[in-house]
């Protein structure tokens, strides 16, 4: 009794796999020659990885398809075989989204449908981006036989594929030197300083401050002779052309007369030296921002953006520090030694950022 129930369910199940449907993609040499591009990798994205779909034996009954290997190696070996690559282009990800066939009996034979779909998208460093999608499919009509004829299938999921390359091919050759995501590098422009002075605003490039340019008044009482409010900031403008990612930077440093301000007794020529310095130190600041901005790779303008943001903070939070250090360590100009000693490695400082 044991045995045969074991049988029986050796013959139940066996139906089922005698009746699955494979398609073998051939070596058939694709008449494509990828340009400034290479797939690097395929991936099955769609929702059910197994099966593409059914199709329509002599017994009117509908069966499983898949393809052989699995339809990520299936077709990553394809193209791998079968297409030319260059590794030193653009690596591209073909991502399947939608791969299916169906089939339906019509008086005289049977109808059907094959789709695909398919994301092509960049392959970063962290993550993938992508750049167009393909969408195609192909109608067939074939007769009813007992075994389907799995040759005609894999001529029509190849030229399926070929078509998706193809499209692929020609978006590129159009986009490739204005698409953010396919820039082989970046190209920063640091602009000359902003230097148009207003009523209120002295920017740095322009002269050394004076006293006529402390017209604010304190905040509140203060022990102090004299404050200078001494800022930066940026401007930037990004595009893409001839395959870079184009960025133009223009620093602006500057005081602020309304926030700036000194008693007349502190109106001395030693203590306008201790507020230029404060001046000069802004600039240093500034002067390293753009060295790191030169520096910067980015493989996307949201990217260099971001990366601009963050080190123009971190510039910030510098220059606040050194403001700091430098009057406590000359408390406010009173210790003249230090005074000069910190002159000195101001100037010292701004001969290397602009070495």
């Amino acid at each position: 009794m044991r045995k045969l129930a074991i049988l029986a369910f050796f013959w139940a199940i066996m139906p089922t796999v005698w009746a699955q449907y494979s398609i073998t993609l051939k070596d058939t040499r694709i008449d494509i020659k990828p340009v400034g591009y290479h797939i690097a990798g395929v991936k099955d994205g769609r929702p059910q990885t197994n099966n593409i779909g059914t199709i329509i034996t002599s017994l009117n009954e509908k069966e499983p398809v898949s393809v052989t290997g699995g339809v990520k190696n299936g077709i990553q070996n394809f193209i791998a075989r079968t297409l030319a690559k260059d590794v030193n282009t653009v690596p591209i990800l073909y991502h399947i989204k939608k791969l299916t066939i169906a089939e339906t009996r019509r008086e005289g034979g049977i109808n059907g449908r094959m789709s695909l779909s398919v994301s092509f998208e960049r392959i970063g460093r962290n993550d993938t981006i992508s750049l167009v999608n393909s969408d195609v499919f192909m109608d067939y009509k074939r007769s009813v036989v007992a075994t389907p004829n799995m040759n005609n299938l894999e001529s029509v999921l190849h030229q399926l594929i070929v078509q998706t390359l193809d499209y692929f091919t020609d978006w590129i050759a159009i986009n490739h030197e204005k698409h953010e995501a396919l820039s082989k590098g970046v190209e920063i422009t640091l602009l000359p300083d902003y230097t148009k002075n207003d009523r209120d605003t002295i920017y740095y490039e322009t002269r050394k401050v004076n006293w006529d340019d402390f017209r604010g008044r304190p905040a509140s009482v203060t022990r102090y002779g004299a404050a200078i409010f001494s800022n930066f900031g940026y401007h930037s403008s990004f595009k893409v052309s001839k395959g870079l990612i184009q960025a133009y930077i223009e620093t602006r440093t500057y005081m602020v007369r309304g926030m700036s301000w000194a008693n007349e007794t502190a109106k001395t020529d030693y203590s306008l030296a201790h507020e230029q310095l404060h001046f000069d130190i802004t600039k240093l600041v500034v002067e390293r921002f753009k060295k790191k901005i030169k520096a910067m790779h980015a493989e996307s303008i949201e990217d260099l953006n971001s990366m601009i943001q963050y080190e123009y903070l971190e510039s910030y939070k510098e220059m606040n520090r050194l403001q700091r250090e430098y009057d406590d360590q000359t408390r406010h100009s009173i210790d003249t030694f230090k005074q000069a000693e910190w002159a000195q490695k101001v100037k010292m400082w701004l001969s290397e950022v602009d070495a």
